[in-house]
């Protein structure tokens, strides 16, 4: 049953932990850019202006790419979560149709009212 829900949801949750990795990566990349930053601003030198401005546009493009990360990861964990519901509600289903004395085949779906 675990390798079954594995292939079946495994990828949906390689993603999803793969996009974590990837924010939390660019988390700690926002630190050392913001002390880059800082040795910028203290130290006053005019030529490195042109190094502060890159600096401050990397960090807004980083924030742009950690929000549609977190976005797409959470998308992708929510994928894999509906699909556990699912497999479980097939599960339960066909095991209550396998039960059943007396199920009919046009009545599969909707037609059991209790399992006992």
């Amino acid at each position: 049953l675990l390798r079954v829900l594995w292939r079946l949801l495994g990828g949906d949750l390689r993603l999803a932990f793969g996009l974590q990795l990837c924010i939390v990566a660019i988390q700690v990349s926002y630190v050392l850019l913001l002390r880059r930053m800082t040795q910028v601003v203290v130290s006053a030198d005019p030529h490195q202006i042109g190094s502060g401005l890159g600096i401050a546009a990397t960090l807004g493009i980083l924030s742009l790419v950690e929000g549609n990360l977190f976005a797409h990861g959470t998308f992708c964990l929510q994928l894999s979560t509906h699909g556990l519901v699912t497999i479980f509600a097939q599960v339960a289903l066909w095991k209550g149709v396998r039960l059943h004395p007396e199920v009919r085949e046009e009545y599969r779906r909707g037609a059991i009212v209790s399992l006992g």
